[in-house]
């Protein structure tokens, strides 16, 4: 299993940085984009692409106006954004290269919706874990 993506794998990580394109501005990671797409304010959009680092990203998408429907296709566009990144060969390889162990992207801020949360507070609670199981998904 790999719990944590980090070290040596920290390029599952949606900070990683690996720039592309995306409607012809140029983001450094998919947090860049799938904050981006939170909101249908073009402007907005456009800050949160161009943000310097994923963390400012991540900032600056909890401040925008949400899409009506953000709810219900937040896991698509982060299988979109994650498609968009491992469309990189080199990346593409570094995933399939993880073999069929599982996916678990374990963090320390309770996050327990895309990963699983390892802090004492969360430590019962069984995470969704639904980045992880979209990366498996794509590896397969």
């Amino acid at each position: 299993m790999i719990d944590e993506f980090k070290n040596e794998h920290s390029f599952l990580s949606n900070f990683y940085v690996s720039p592309f394109m995306f409607k012809g501005i140029e983001a450094q990671t998919t947090e860049n984009l799938y904050q981006a797409l939170k909101t249908e304010r073009e402007c907005d959009r456009i800050n949160i692409l161009k943000a310097s680092t994923p963390g400012k990203a991540k900032m600056m998408g909890r401040n925008v106006s949400l899409r009506d429907n953000w709810d219900d296709i937040k896991e698509r566009i982060m299988l979109m954004c994650l498609k968009i990144k491992f469309a990189d060969e080199k990346l593409f390889y570094m995933l399939i290269n993880t073999g069929d162990v599982l996916l678990v992207e374990g963090n320390w801020w309770h996050d327990n919706f895309w990963g699983n949360c390892k802090c004492d507070k969360c430590k019962n609670i069984e995470g969704k874990n639904v980045l992880g199981n979209l990366l498996m998904g794509i590896r397969g």
